[in-house]
């Protein structure tokens, strides 16, 4: 069996708005950081491993906008 996550992020340019906000928050509570990006992960289990076509095409359909974000993809082995 295999385990795929897909990360799905906002392209650089697209305004994260829960990003800043949490930039914000966390400026405010006195830590020195910058550029904070909220994404989201999804992970599912497969028998087999899946081609990177058929990765792209799932996730251009169903898993993210490729007008404003990314998605990566990788693959763990399950014992």
């Amino acid at each position: 069996m295999w385990k795929t996550r897909a990360y799905v992020r906002l392209k650089e340019g697209v305004l994260d708005a829960q990003g800043r906000a949490v930039e914000q928050v966390l400026k405010q509570e006195g830590y020195d950081i910058s550029d904070v990006r909220i994404g989201k992960t999804i992970e599912f289990v497969t028998e087999t491993k899946m081609e990177q076509d058929i990765l792209r095409e799932m996730g251009s359909k169903l898993l993210f906008n490729p007008l404003i974000e990314t998605i990566e993809f990788s693959e763990d082995f399950l014992p």
